[in-house]
C-alpha cells in the first residue's frame, strides 16, 4: 500500500511540474534578482536595511514565481472549463483514506503554501506572536483566493474551495512553525 501512495504521488509531482523549463526558472530567479537589487537601492537610501532583510525579500519574491509557475504560468488558458467547486474534499478523514489521488493532492496542497506562510510569518515576528499567525493565514488565504480566482478567469484551473482551504492550512502551519521556533530561540537568548 505505501508502493502506492508513492507512485501516486511520483505521478501528480510530475504530472505538476510538466511545462516548466529549467529556463524560465532560471529566468525568474535572475528577474527575482535584479527586483530584490532594485528595491534595496530604492530602501537603502532612505534606512540601513540589512542584509538578512533583503535576502528574505529576495527568497520571497522568488517563491511568489514558485507558486505561480505551478498554479497559473504552466498552463495555457483556456485549458480548463474554470468551473468552481465549493465542496470541501480532502481525500481522507477520520475513518481513514477515501480517494488516495485526492488526498496526495491535499498534502501537496498544505505543503506548497507551508514555505509560504514562513516567509509572510518572518515579516511579522516584531508582533504579538497570536496577531502574526492569524495575519499570516489571512494573508495565505487571500494569496489562495486570487489564485483560484485567476485560474476561473483565465481557465487555467478550477476554483475550488479544497484549494483554498489546504493552502490556508499550509500558510498556517508555517506560520505557527516559525512563531514556535521564533519563541524558542527567543527563550535561549535570555539564558
Amino acid at each position: 500500500m505505501q508502493k502506492y501512495y508513492l507512485t501516486v504521488f511520483k505521478q501528480i509531482i510530475i504530472q505538476e511540474t510538466s511545462g516548466i523549463y529549467l529556463s524560465s526558472v532560471e529566468l525568474w530567479i535572475i528577474m527575482s534578482a535584479i527586483i530584490t537589487l532594485i528595491m534595496w537601492f530604492i530602501v537603502h537610501k532612505r534606512q540601513n536595511y540589512a542584509l538578512i532583510k533583503l535576502f528574505h525579500f529576495f527568497l520571497t519574491i522568488v517563491y511568489v514565481g514558485v507558486i505561480l509557475f505551478l498554479t497559473i504560468f504552466r498552463r495555457e488558458p483556456g485549458s480548463k472549463s474554470g468551473a468552481v467547486y465549493t465542496e470541501i474534499y480532502l481525500g481522507f478523514g477520520l475513518k481513514g483514506i477515501y480517494s488516495p489521488r485526492v488526498a496526495v493532492y491535499s498534502i501537496l496542497n498544505i505543503a506548497l503554501f507551508v514555505p509560504w506562510g514562513i516567509l509572510l510569518y518572518l515579516y511579522r515576528v516584531k508582533d504579538n506572536i497570536f496577531k502574526g499567525i492569524v495575519m499570516t493565514t489571512l494573508l495565505g488565504f487571500l494569496c489562495s483566493f486570487c489564485i483560484e480566482f485567476t485560474q476561473k478567469m483565465t481557465k487555467t484551473g478550477l476554483f475550488e474551495m479544497t484549494d483554498i482551504t489546504t493552502n490556508t492550512m499550509g500558510a498556517f502551519i508555517g506560520a505557527t512553525f516559525t512563531a514556535l521556533i521564533y519563541v524558542i530561540i527567543k527563550g535561549l537568548k535570555k539564558q
